[in-house]
């Protein structure tokens, strides 16, 4: 009979923040306890998201660090409406006008240091996040003993708090989980003197950790050549498809003859770019076939960051839709309706796998992935899944299948493309993948 565990996991994202990364620790904390582990969850209590990602988490213990003064600087950096208020009920017009303008130069000079740098983005050093290392003590004294820890990053704070915990002999195994490369990042540079520090504590922690998994092989290799370590894991991201459950009886979401290609999640600036879709659609109106157009919608939803801009530089709202932030549920069911997803990423950014690769590849939908070939990781992962088309930024052959499928009127067929292949990312299998990767740890420390 397989041993049982007390499990700690410490994650900055969980439920009922709705964000991707919530998932991957949720269904470890979700299938482990239905394996019979015992399972507890240390994660951090804010007001930055969306807290409407309503899982069931019964069957496992749920601690939560609140911070005052970070929810006070969440407000006032990123929650205009907050300040708005704040300022109305307390100062003169005047005052707030000056405290807003302040505070808009405030946040613009951020922005620009963080597209560069990766600062205040859960990614490099520093982050608001910092702030809950200092508020761990509030929550020492319901930290029982356990025979492993999981701490997953980002943000790097929670391996942090794992090195704390692991000083005061809080559990014996340690395990520290990285979603993305830290001080490794391929386009977040870190800014100095931060970034000599956070070598440092990346160096220290990923010594003193037990094992360190990772999402992909290549990312795999570059943190075991980095520090010369042999216990060095891949556990992918995945899907629940207990998730497909909600969506089994929900009408579809359009009932017309429109081609329509969806983007779900957030767009990041330096590896995901929508212009080469932008300008075959550009290509196309300038043609004697422009007509075509009137059959296409674009529907982008989640965090837009510098979408406006693009969509302004090529001419292209009167064909693409912005629909703000969504529900989960919904997210899932715009992925399943829609004719074609669109999946950008860089062949630069070598090695990410992330968790919407998988929505995606469940709900039967055809993928375009733009920004990247077939001969990069992730663009033979979609090739190897027999339900995507990789483009890379080749215009003329976007333009073409565009034009194929507009004129034709023939759209993907819904389907898995290889059962067996996506099998192996189940949430669940992958969780069972887990802890027979602690067996090992524990069995060979």
């Amino acid at each position: 009979m397989d041993k049982k565990y007390k499990i700690l996991i410490i994650t900055y994202y969980f439920p009922p923040k709705n964000a991707i990364a919530s998932h991957r620790p949720y269904s470890w904390a979700k299938y482990w306890s239905r394996m019979g582990h015992d399972v507890t969850v240390l994660t951090m209590k804010d007001v930055r998201h969306d807290n409407n990602l309503n899982l069931d988490c019964s069957n496992f213990n749920i601690i939560r660090i609140e911070s005052k003064l970070y929810n006070f600087l969440s407000k006032f950096l990123f929650k205009e409406k907050a300040t708005q208020q704040t300022t109305d009920a307390c100062i003169d017009k005047y005052k707030k006008q000056k405290i807003l303008r302040y505070k808009s130069v405030l946040i613009n000079y951020l922005k620009s240091i963080k597209r560069k740098t990766g600062i205040f983005s859960t990614v490099r050093m520093p982050d608001l996040t910092d702030i809950y290392i200092f508020e761990i003590y509030k929550i020492l004294k319901h930290i029982d003993k356990y025979d492993v820890c999981v701490s997953t990053a980002g943000p790097y704070c929670v391996h942090i708090i794992a090195y704390i915990l692991k000083i005061k002999k809080s559990f014996n195994y340690w395990i520290a989980d990285y979603r993305d490369l830290w001080t490794q990042h391929p386009f977040l540079t870190g800014l100095f003197p931060f970034s000599f520090f956070e070598k440092v504590i990346e160096y220290i922690i990923n010594k003193s950790a037990n094992a360190i998994i990772t999402v992909s092989t290549p990312l795999q290799e570059i943190i075991r050549e980095k520090y010369k370590l042999k216990n060095v894991f891949v556990i992918e991201n995945g899907f629940d498809i207990d998730d497909l459950e909600v969506l089994k009886h929900k009408p579809p979401l359009w009932n017309d003859n429109k081609i329509r290609i969806v983007y779900t999640g957030t767009i990041y600036p330096y590896t995901q770019d929508p212009t080469p879709l932008f300008l075959a659609i550009k290509e196309i109106e300038h043609s004697d076939q422009n007509n075509l157009l009137n059959n296409l919608e674009i529907i982008f939803a989640g965090s837009r960051s510098n979408l406006d801009e693009l969509i302004e530089k090529y001419k292209v709202s009167k064909y693409v839709k912005y629909v703000g932030r969504v529900s989960r549920e919904y997210s899932l069911l715009m992925q399943r309706d829609a004719d074609i997803l669109l999946f950008l990423e860089s062949d630069n950014n070598e090695g990410v796998l992330t968790g919407k690769i998988f929505e995606y590849l469940f709900s039967k939908t055809h993928i375009w992935a733009i920004g990247i070939t077939e001969e990069s990781f992730i663009g033979k992962f979609i090739n190897d899944s027999g339900n995507g088309t990789c483009f890379g930024n080749d215009v003329v052959k976007i333009k073409s299948a565009l034009l194929k499928i507009l004129s034709s009127y023939e759209k993907y067929e819904k389907k898995y493309g290889n059962e067996l292949f996506l099998q192996r990312y189940t949430r669940e299998n992958l969780a069972k993948k887990y802890i027979d990767i602690i067996h090992y740890i524990t069995r060979t420390k």
